[in-house]
């Protein structure tokens, strides 16, 4: 099949993993499964979201890796390096530790299998501790950024369900679009654009809607002494009054931090695989924290 410049790139060939290969019943026990449903294979769990919303749930999504998991250090089951090898498409982030400590010998052992990077469709935020900012899901207008490319990878691995695609992947840009919409609407008029969260996750979110997120992590480890003493003074001086913090991480300097400035913490999960609710959500509660100007 054709594959677009810029979008698709294949894998040489090699033989699988040994490391991660099971023994050969399993493998046959794989070739036994219904292979009629096509399949795909995302890195983290709301990139599913976009797949089955576009594809009208007609394809099973391979998601690598898991919620309660860590996107930088998470290592492939066998099962899933198998649904690997029966994907038409992986779709990778681009930019997680995972997919930079998996992507070579994803290269080594699977021949053939188009692969399409949503980071490079997307203006990038880069600095701290990774070369580039992976959270490119977590706000409407730079996922709108990449949809067209992911789109249109879909169309080229699955041109049967052209026609099919072309329908939900309309619903799907006006849901962004009124998501977008909404956000820019919540967010105009804020008392405070000012946040502080344990891991920089909003950081898109933040630079697309106007708002400013501070970080607690330093280089992507614990703040230290100094750190979280200026984190307190920003919080005293902005009367900011909560820490946000994901649902992965230890929340013992979250809630010193809390404790210190009389506020409380707020968890929450980039890693929702329901992206358009796990949004709103997010835009429910920054409103609420940053307290919007009553109308005059």
């Amino acid at each position: 099949m054709k594959r677009k410049k810029g979008i698709l790139f294949f894998f040489p060939l090699a033989a699988l993993l040994p490391s991660i290969l099971c023994q050969s019943g399993c493998k046959n026990a794989t070739r036994g499964e219904d292979r009629t449903v096509p399949v795909v294979t995302v890195s983290v769990l709301p990139q599913k979201y976009f797949i089955e919303s576009i594809t009208g749930g007609k394809v099973q999504v391979n998601v690598m890796i898991p919620a309660d998991a860590s996107p930088a250090s998470y290592e492939p089951t066998s099962r899933q390096m198998q649904q690997l090898d029966a994907s038409g498409l992986y779709v990778m982030n681009g930019h997680l530790g995972f997919e930079k400590a998996w992507e070579g010998k994803v290269r080594e052992n699977y021949p053939g299998l188009a692969v399409i990077r949503l980071a490079d469709h997307v203006d990038l935020i880069t600095g701290g501790h990774h070369a580039a900012d992976p959270h490119i899901w977590m706000s409407p207008k730079t996922v709108r950024l990449f949809l067209p490319a992911l789109y249109g990878a879909l169309k080229e691995a699955y041109p049967e369900m052209e026609e099919w695609m072309e329908m939900h992947y309309g619903r799907l840009i006006a849901r962004v679009d009124s998501i977008d919409k909404l956000m820019e609407d919540s967010f105009r008029d804020l008392a405070s654009r000012k946040f502080i969260i344990f891991h920089p996750a909003l950081t898109y979110l933040a630079r697309d809607y106007g708002l400013e997120q501070y970080a607690m992590e330093e280089e992507g480890k614990e703040p230290s002494v100094h750190g979280m003493r200026n984190l307190v003074e920003l919080a005293r001086r902005e009367n900011i009054r909560v820490v946000f913090i994901q649902e992965e991480f230890d929340q013992e300097n979250a809630r010193t931090l809390a404790a210190e400035i009389g506020g409380k913490v707020i968890s929450l999960n980039p890693l929702d695989p329901d992206w358009d609710d796990n949004m709103e959500k997010i835009r429910n509660t920054l409103v609420s924290v940053l307290q919007p100007h009553e109308e005059k």
